[in-house]
């Protein structure tokens, strides 16, 4: 999935929204652009994503909670990933579709469909 593509997917707006990355996506342009972005806190940033995190891993959707483990994992946050789903990010792979599929496919290999 090409990059411009993957910013404008509803699913990664909402959820990258909702952990407070949005103006990091919308300011990158490329996926190693965002994840160079979005690894960059400066003092109490990095508890206020944790925070944010946490919190809306509570109250997610299933489809959502699967995509927020993806876009982690992608992002280099393998594990927080792993805390909020236990260690098992994968294994709601089947409650995903739509463009939320497609952006947790592209999570995985953003070449996957070019």
């Amino acid at each position: 999935m090409q990059f411009k593509k993957f910013k404008q997917n509803v699913g990664v707006k909402s959820v990258i929204s909702a952990i407070g990355l949005g103006a990091k996506l919308e300011a990158a342009t490329s996926y190693g652009d965002f994840r160079h972005k979005s690894t960059d806190f400066n003092g109490g940033d990095w508890e206020v994503f944790v925070k944010r995190i946490d919190e809306y891993s509570s109250y997610c959707s299933s489809g959502e909670g699967v995509l927020l483990g993806a876009l982690l994992y992608r992002l280099g946050y393998s594990n927080l990933a792993d805390k909020v789903d236990n260690g098992l990010t994968w294994r709601n792979m089947s409650s995903v579709s739509g463009e939320f599929r497609e952006a947790v496919v592209a999570c995985i290999d953003p070449d996957w469909s070019k």
